[in-house]
């Protein structure tokens, strides 16, 4: 009898714990998720970037709303600007694309990402300058404000934010998909 009230009592903390790991799961996955999935992949490939970098830059920009659009005109789920569009319509040679349209979105995003990433070589000088422009981080540079062993005094307050916020997310994707 006393064997049996044991058991049963190793079983139910057994499945509260098991049951308390998934419910933690769920919470993270439903924080952190993975949407637009088939795009995010593909391009993330065809650029060589890391597509759990991508879903972070989603999830810091439009909370993965893809009507989203800024204060400053950025739109969609990667926040893409006019100049940004246009630049990539013409490199990419895309032909009458929404830019609310997940697809193009991902595409150019991802693109223009790769682009600072190799301009930079460093994904974080490449996540500041998807934030505030590589202009504005060239002077930076120029200034001493940001160098290349991470030292940073980044003049704009929404950039500091944006670069800490992509990097917790980033480091919450890896542990949660890697």
């Amino acid at each position: 009898m006393k064997f049996d009230k044991k058991l049963k009592a190793i079983i139910m903390i057994g499945i509260s714990v098991w049951g308390i790991f998934l419910i933690r799961n769920l919470i993270l996955e439903y924080s952190y998720p993975i949407k637009y999935k088939e795009y995010v992949y593909k391009y993330s490939e065809e650029y060589g970037i890391d597509p759990l970098l991508v879903f972070s830059i989603i999830r810091e920009e439009s909370k993965f709303f893809p009507y989203a659009r800024s204060k400053k005109d950025a739109k969609g789920l990667m926040q893409i600007s006019n100049i940004t569009k246009d630049w990539a319509f013409d490199e990419l040679k895309l032909k009458d694309s929404n830019i609310y349209d997940p697809k193009t979105n991902i595409q150019i995003g991802t693109w223009y990402l790769s682009r600072l990433v190799k301009e930079f070589k460093d994904e974080e000088f490449a996540i500041i300058a998807y934030n505030c422009g590589s202009g504005n981080l060239k002077s930076w540079m120029s200034k001493n404000y940001v160098v290349k062993d991470k030292e940073y005094k980044i003049p704009y307050i929404e950039t500091k934010f944006y670069l800490k916020k992509v990097k917790k997310s980033y480091e919450k994707y890896k542990q949660i998909y890697n």
